[in-house]
């Protein structure tokens, strides 16, 4: 967060009116998501590090290891219809109203790259 600020792609609080804050604000949350409920209802975007998280298997038409239903359908029913969800490794599954958009590969030498999957909740 400080080298975003540092760079001027984010504000801190005490320096922003709350007309602004209301238009561009982005709030970062690290926790449990089944414990975050009234957090996921308000939220456009969330990003999820799920490249450990269980899976359903792969799927041939996806491309793509699709998340066990206890997180796809914790998320469905959380989030607001429109959310963007960001995952790893693993993309949600299209049965509880996830929409595959984009799937992006990014360096990661760890694992010897990741696949970032850009879902919305229709």
């Amino acid at each position: 967060l400080d080298r975003g600020v540092e760079e001027g792609y984010f504000k801190h609080a005490a320096s922003t009116s709350n007309t602004q804050m209301d238009m561009s604000s982005v709030c970062l949350h690290l926790g449990r998501a089944d414990e975050l409920g009234d957090i996921l209802r308000q939220a456009d975007v969330i990003f999820s590090y799920s490249t450990v998280f269980d899976t359903k298997g792969f799927s041939e038409e996806m491309g793509a290891m699709i998340l066990s239903d206890e997180w796809s359908k914790m998320l469905a029913d959380n989030c607001r219809e429109g959310c963007v969800v960001v995952t790893t490794d693993r993309a949600l599954n299209p049965q509880f109203g996830w929409t595959l958009k984009r799937s992006i590969e990014v360096d990661n030498p760890k694992l010897f790259g990741t696949t970032g999957y850009v879902s919305i909740l229709l």
